[in-house]
């Protein structure tokens, strides 16, 4: 009884977080949508109640641990430089830009996806059961994105694919619509290491996963997310890519874990290019022969003007602030030198904003954080005791968490929140002893 009560509370914390992310994609917040985040803390909680019996967390990982040093580095720092307690909320909890909120939304639902995969190892009856309430939660969500793109798109511009009442409401719900897609991708690739061979279900899932983003895609240009539109395209190949890759002979007689190293230079690497690539192809293709849309009209081609205003902005604010905010405090940062410096909001649309805001310090124990990340993805499975460290679950780790790392690398500041909810969700693992 109480392994079945852990598989519903786990279940539902995850239906609640893939609800409020679905609620969330419009440029306006909702009252249920915060009631359902609230109630996915509530049975996140319940969740570990039940998990307390005969499954406990033995210790931080080496991941966690420098997940916690950093933020905790990064935090004191804000709010000594700050010295605001309502920035300090906003850039910690609050849901439009909130590390702290990204990252514990995404160690929740990993830590329900423990969770179920202690159930798998007392029932297969489970498994079935998961498979089920998977696409179910696939396909509330698709049911919500559509009802929030046609609610939107009954206020469309005449001349542009663009809503009239848009003022520069678009990065929430470009970053919650991410966050929505990797979540239901890590659910997919969840299922994996269990139901590889079920082919209806893959297909279904897949083709849930495609008509998902697609929507989100147009959803994002509609609002005037070029991040949103690019970002969930990028996942949607990486894990059509994945699946292929894991189907593959080669990969399906694997006898040992898999290293890092060897990934990189091995044929793995090799077919996720020509997959990638690929479906790329295809998705232009598709775009040019089967849709009747000028595609001039969208803001990632510059609404017909021949630039990307995104881009270009971009790198004219690292060329013209990076040096400046650098030299500021280059050994510890300052986390409003922008304001202090160039203006607010001038800060650099990178990573490498690590440098100005937190200095050779915070980048230091950020790349310290990420080096013990990439290690734990691959710490041998015979060293563990759960799921984290499959074949199959540490390469789509690799894939998706390597592929946001790269995009905020070159277009985001380093507290834009689907970073560190991937970091939570694939980034670091629980120890958990035992089976249920």
């Amino acid at each position: 009884m109480s392994c079945f009560l852990l598989w519903v509370s786990a279940i539902t914390q995850l239906f609640l977080l893939v609800i409020y992310f679905s609620l969330n994609l419009s440029t306006e917040p909702g009252v249920m949508g915060i009631l359902c985040l609230l109630l996915s803390v509530f049975f996140c909680i319940i969740t570990l109640v039940f998990l307390s019996e005969k499954a406990v967390l033995l210790k931080l990982t080496y991941s966690m641990s420098s997940l916690v040093v950093f933020i905790l580095y990064f935090l004191m720092n804000f709010l000594w430089d700050s010295q605001s307690i309502s920035d300090f909320k906003e850039v910690t909890i609050g849901t439009s830009g909130g590390v702290i909120f990204a990252i514990i939304a995404g160690c929740t639902s990993s830590l329900s996806l423990g969770s179920l995969s202690k159930c798998f190892s007392k029932d297969f009856f489970y498994i079935q059961l998961t498979k089920v309430s998977f696409l179910v939660i696939m396909i509330v969500s698709l049911l919500l994105a559509v009802n929030v793109f046609l609610s939107t798109i009954g206020n469309i511009r005449s001349d542009i694919f663009l809503i009239e009442d848009q003022m520069g409401l678009y990065q929430r719900p470009g970053k919650i619509m991410l966050m929505l897609y990797i979540l239901l991708a890590t659910l997919f690739a969840f299922m994996q290491q269990y139901i590889r061979k079920d082919f209806f279900w893959n297909v279904s899932a897949l083709c849930l996963l495609i008509i998902l983003a697609v929507i989100l895609i147009a959803h994002s240009q509609l609002i005037g997310s070029n991040s949103g539109s690019v970002t969930v395209a990028i996942i949607m190949f990486a894990v059509w890519s994945y699946w292929f890759i894991i189907g593959t002979r080669k990969f399906v007689i694997l006898k040992k874990p898999l290293q890092l190293r060897k990934i990189i230079f091995s044929w793995i690497t090799r077919k996720l290019i020509l997959y990638f690539s690929l479906l790329l192809f295809l998705f232009f293709i598709s775009l040019f022969l089967f849709i009747d849309f000028d595609i001039s009209q969208l803001r990632i081609f510059g609404f017909g003007s021949g630039a990307n205003s995104s881009v270009d902005s971009r790198i004219d604010i690292l060329k013209e602030n990076f040096l400046v905010q650098l030299s500021y405090n280059p050994i510890f940062g300052n986390t409003i030198v922008d304001d202090l410096t160039t203006g607010s909001g001038t800060y650099t649309h990178s990573l490498i904003s690590l440098l100005t805001h937190l200095g050779i310090v915070g980048t230091g124990l950020f790349l310290i954080m990420i080096f013990l990340i990439y290690h734990d993805i691959y710490t041998p499975q015979s060293k563990c005791d759960n799921y984290y460290h499959t074949n199959s679950y540490a390469l789509f780790r690799l894939f998706i968490l390597t592929s946001v790392i790269i995009f905020t690398l070159f277009t985001a500041f380093f507290t834009w929140m689907p970073l560190w909810f991937s970091i939570g969700l694939l980034g670091v693992s629980f120890n958990l002893k035992g089976s249920y």
